[in-house]
């Protein structure tokens, strides 16, 4: 019995049609977006944290309101990994995936991974991805 060799094409099996490299796209660009404002909630609480408290309401605050950032980004992050995770992996491997957000660090690791996997599949199938993601208008 012989096997063939899988395609080249990774979303082959599913069917790839422009649609569903749109969504892997889409899907992309947000979780891009998460990582930036990932980085940009660690260095403001960094910065935060070596300012003399001379008004001690206004740190809280303003902490408090970095943590709420924070929370809105993992929600939103954990959503589209598992989204995403589903679309390339499966169904287990998206449920473990969305499992390591909650894992400090680990989560940031996730989101590079599922990005740059996203990144190959969409350069396979001939989309050109920039720094912020692929251009969906020209799916």
């Amino acid at each position: 019995m012989s096997q063939n060799p899988p395609p080249d094409n990774i979303l082959s099996y599913y069917g790839s049609t422009s649609g569903e490299l749109r969504e892997i796209a889409n899907r992309q660009r947000v979780i891009i977006w998460c990582i930036l404002g990932y980085f940009i909630i660690v260095a403001s609480m960094v910065a935060l944290s070596v300012i003399d408290p001379q008004e001690p309401i206004l740190l809280l605050a303003a902490t408090l309101a970095l943590m709420l950032a924070y929370l809105g980004v993992l929600v939103t992050a954990l959503v589209f990994v598992f989204m995403l995770a589903i679309k390339l992996y499966g169904i287990v491997v998206g449920i473990l995936l969305g499992l390591m957000m909650f894992v400090p660090l680990v989560n940031l690791i996730t989101l590079l991974v599922i990005s740059a996997k996203a990144t190959s599949i969409l350069k396979k199938n001939g989309v050109k991805v920039g720094f912020l993601g692929a251009d969906t208008s020209k799916l």
